[in-house]
C-alpha cells in the first residue's frame, strides 16, 4: 500500500528541515498504526528529531487527530470512544474496532533542523555580544575595552561570534548573569545580581526585554447574547444568528470581524454545539445561555455577570483579576530556559489501570474527589511565582532525605505500581521526597554539565490559598447548589492562569502546499479537518505561556498525585483504574459513603458501583456498563 506524499513547505527560516504528509486510503486502523509505527522507529533509527501526528477519518464520525508524538515513540491515534460524548448513541449502529476499514489517513511528519553551530554569526557584525552588553552598561565601555579589545581579552578572534563555551569565563570576568535563548540555550548560575537574557538566533546576538503580561479586561456593559450556525444554502457564505427575539443574517467576514472584537463586540457569541442546525436549536442553545447567566447574577448579587464578561472562561478570567489585582504580587514571567522545565515536569495526573483487556468483575466502585484541584488551591501549600535559581545538585544536597524547592533534573531508579515515573527526568522536589521515603526508590541526578536544579527559595513563592482562595470560596458553593456554569468557572483558572501561548491557523492544501511558519514558533500540531484542508497549532518559543502563573502547574498536579499516594497506597491490591482524582475499587468497605451533595470541598465521594465491568483495550469508553447510583 503506497500512500500520496505531499511535502508542505514551510518558511525557509523556521526550525524545521521537512514537513510530509503520507495520505493512505481504504486502510485500516491498525495498519495505519503500524505504518506509523514503522515509520517513527526508521526515522529514529536514522537519527531525525522531530514528531508525529495522526489523523483519521473515521466512518460517520470524520476526520479526527491523536495527539503528536515524539519521532521514536509510538504514534497516538485518536480513539472517539474516549473523547465524543455521544459515542453511546452510534455505536450499535456503527461499531468501531481496530479493523475498521478508514477511508482516508494522514501520517504527518515534522522534522527540526540540525542546531546551527555556537556563536558562529551569518551577519557581517561579529560584535553583537559585546552590543548587547553595552545595553547593560548604558552604552559605555564594557570594562573599559572597545569591542576588539574585548574579544582580545578573552582570546576570541576578529570575526569570530562568542561561543556559548565563553560565557562562563565572561561571566565570571564581569560578576553578572548571561542566559541565553533561542537556538541554543545557556542557564547561569552565578549568583551575581547584575544579569542580562539574550536572544541567539542564527549566530546573532539580542537583548531581550522584560515584559510584563497583563490580565484583560472584558466589557464593562452588559452584551447581547447570540446564538449562530452556517447558513445550510448551498453557496452562500453567511452566518444565522438569533439574539433572543429575532433572527438575522450576517455575512462570514462580518461576523468574524466582530467575533475577533471579543470584548469590545456588542455580542456574546455562544459556542454551544447546534446537532440538527436547524432554527430551534438556535433558540435552545440562546435560552439555556440566558437561564443560567440569570441564576449566576442573580446568586452573587452580579458578581458574577456573564452578561458582560461572556462565556466561563472569560468570566473566570476576569472574576479572579477583580479578586487578586490589589494583592500586589511581584510576578515574573517565565523565560525560555525555565519554561523547559515545567514543561518537562508536567505530568498530569495518576492514570494508572490494574487490569488487564477482558478482565470481569462482579462489582466495582467509583470514588472520586469533589473538586480536588481547588481544595488544593486553598490550601497554604506553596508554588512560584519568581524566576527560579538554576544549579548543580551538591553532593551534600544529594544525601539529604529531603530535598528544597524545586524541579529537578532526576532519574527515579527502581519499580512501584503506584508512582509516576516521568519518562522525561523532571520531577518536583515533592514527588522525589515521596519516590524516596514513601516508596523506596532511588535518586539519580544527571550529571552533563548543565544545570539539574530549578531552586525555587521561600521568596520567590506564594500560597495558594492567597491567590485562589476567595474566589474558590464564592464559586464553590455555586457549584454544590447545581447552578449551571458554575462547576466550568471552579475549575477553569488554574488551566486559565498556565495557560500556553497557542496559536491556530487553517491552510488550504493547494498545489503549492505553503506554510508559512514564523521562525520563533514551535510546530506543536498539524490536524486534517477536511480533504483540501490542515489545522495548524504553534506555540510561541520565546513566550511560551499568557498565563501569568505557569509555575504553578507542575506543583499542583503533583499534590494531587501525592494525595492519591497517600489514600491509596495500602490498598493498591484492590485498586482496578485510577483517573486522576478518581478511582475504581473491588470493595467498598475502605472508605466512608458521602454522597456528592452532601460533601465538602475536597472530601472523598462514593458515587456508585458497575455491575459486571469488563475492561476493554486502553482508552476505552465504559458508559455502556450498568451502573448503579449511590
Amino acid at each position: 500500500m503506497k500512500p500520496v506524499i505531499d511535502e508542505l513547505l514551510a518558511n525557509a527560516k523556521s526550525m524545521y528541515d521537512k514537513i510530509i504528509r503520507l495520505r493512505y486510503n481504504d486502510i485500516r486502523v491498525d495498519q495505519i498504526v503500524a505504518v506509523g509505527n514503522e515509520w517513527s522507529d526508521r526515522l529514529a533509527n536514522e537519527g531525525a528529531k522531530g514528531k508525529i501526528t495522526m489523523s483519521i477519518n473515521i466512518p460517520y464520525l470524520g476526520w479526527r487527530t491523536g495527539s503528536s508524538t515524539e519521532i521514536g515513540d509510538n504514534v497516538a491515534i485518536y480513539d472517539y470512544t474516549e473523547y465524543d460524548s455521544w459515542y453511546g448513541k452510534i455505536l450499535n449502529k456503527y461499531p468501531y474496532s481496530h479493523n475498521t476499514v478508514l477511508p482516508m489517513a494522514d501520517i504527518y511528519i515534522y522534522q527540526y533542523k540540525p542546531k546551527p553551530k555556537v556563536g558562529k554569526a551569518n551577519v557581517s557584525d561579529t560584535h553583537c555580544f559585546y552590543d548587547c552588553l553595552k545595553y547593560l552598561y548604558a552604552d559605555k565601555l564594557v570594562m573599559g575595552l572597545t569591542a576588539i579589545e574585548f574579544k582580545k581579552y578573552f582570546r576570541i578572534k576578529l570575526n569570530d561570534g562568542v561561543h556559548i563555551k565563553h560565557i562562563p569565563k565572561i561571566e565570571k570576568q564581569l560578576n553578572m548573569r548571561i542566559d541565553i535563548i533561542g537556538d541554543h540555550l545557556y542557564t547561569s548560575t552565578s549568583k551575581a545580581e547584575k544579569g542580562i537574557k539574550l536572544l541567539l538566533k542564527d549566530g546573532h546576538y539580542s537583548v531581550v526585554p522584560n515584559k510584563m503580561p497583563h490580565p484583560k479586561e472584558w466589557s464593562k456593559k452588559e452584551r447581547t447574547p447570540i446564538s449562530f450556525m452556517r447558513s445550510q444554502k448551498i453557496g452562500d457564505e453567511c452566518m444565522i444568528c438569533y439574539d433572543g427575539e429575532k433572527t438575522f443574517e450576517m455575512t462570514t467576514k462580518k461576523f468574524w470581524n466582530e467575533y475577533r472584537k471579543k470584548g469590545l463586540s456588542k455580542y456574546i457569541f455562544l459556542k454551544q454545539k447546534v446537532e440538527n442546525k436547524n432554527m430551534e436549536d438556535l433558540q435552545v442553545a440562546h435560552f439555556q445561555f440566558t437561564k443560567h447567566a440569570y441564576a449566576l447574577k442573580e446568586a452573587t448579587d452580579g458578581r458574577i455577570n456573564m452578561f458582560k464578561t461572556g462565556l466561563p472562561k472569560s468570566t473566570a478570567d476576569n472574576l479572579l483579576y477583580k479578586l487578586t489585582k490589589n494583592l500586589n504580587i511581584d510576578f515574573e514571567p517565565v523565560q525560555q530556559d525555565e519554561a523547559e522545565f515545567i514543561e518537562g515536569c508536567y505530568n498530569g495526573g495518576v492514570i494508572k489501570r490494574f487490569a488487564n483487556s477482558g478482565d470481569v468483575f462482579e462489582k466495582l466502585h467509583k470514588y472520586d474527589y469533589c473538586s480536588k484541584y481547588p481544595s488544593i488551591m486553598t490550601s497554604p501549600a506553596t508554588f512560584p511565582v519568581k524566576r527560579g535559581e538554576f544549579k548543580i545538585v551538591s553532593d551534600e544536597l544529594k544525601n539529604k532525605k529531603y530535598l528544597p524547592k524545586g524541579i529537578y533534573r532526576c532519574k527515579v531508579i527502581g519499580s512501584s505500581k503506584l508512582f509516576v515515573f516521568n519518562s522525561k527526568n523532571y520531577y518536583t522536589n515533592h514527588e522525589l521526597n515521596e519516590a524516596m521515603n514513601r516508596f523506596n526508590l532511588k535518586l539519580e541526578f544527571i550529571e552533563d554539565g548543565k544545570p539539574n536544579m530549578l531552586e525555587y527559595t521561600a521568596d520567590k513563592c506564594v500560597s495558594m490559598r492567597s491567590i485562589f482562595g476567595e474566589y474558590i470560596k464564592l464559586v464553590f458553593p455555586l457549584k454544590q447548589q447545581g447552578l449551571e456554569y458554575a462547576k466550568a468557572i471552579l475549575t477553569v483558572p488554574w488551566g486559565s492562569v498556565c495557560q500556553k501561548n497557542r496559536i491556530k491557523k487553517i491552510f488550504k492544501m493547494g498545489k503549492k502546499k505553503n506554510l508559512n511558519l514564523p521562525e520563533d514558533e514551535y510546530l506543536e500540531i498539524i490536524k486534517t479537518v477536511s480533504e483540501n484542508y490542515i489545522s495548524v497549532e504553534t506555540e510561541k518559543k520565546d513566550k511560551l505561556y499568557i498565563g501569568i502563573y505557569p509555575r504553578l502547574l507542575p506543583f499542583l498536579t503533583a499534590f494531587c498525585r501525592i494525595d492519591i499516594y497517600e489514600l491509596l497506597q495500602n490498598k493498591i491490591d484492590h485498586v482496578k483504574l485510577i483517573l486522576t482524582d478518581g478511582f475504581l475499587v473491588d470493595h467498598d468497605t475502605y472508605f466512608d459513603k458521602i454522597q456528592k451533595q452532601n460533601a465538602k470541598l475536597g472530601q472523598l465521594v462514593y458515587e456508585g458501583y458497575y455491575k459486571n465491568f469488563e475492561f476493554k483495550q486502553v482508552n476505552s469508553s465504559y458508559k455502556d456498563i450498568e451502573f448503579v447510583k449511590y
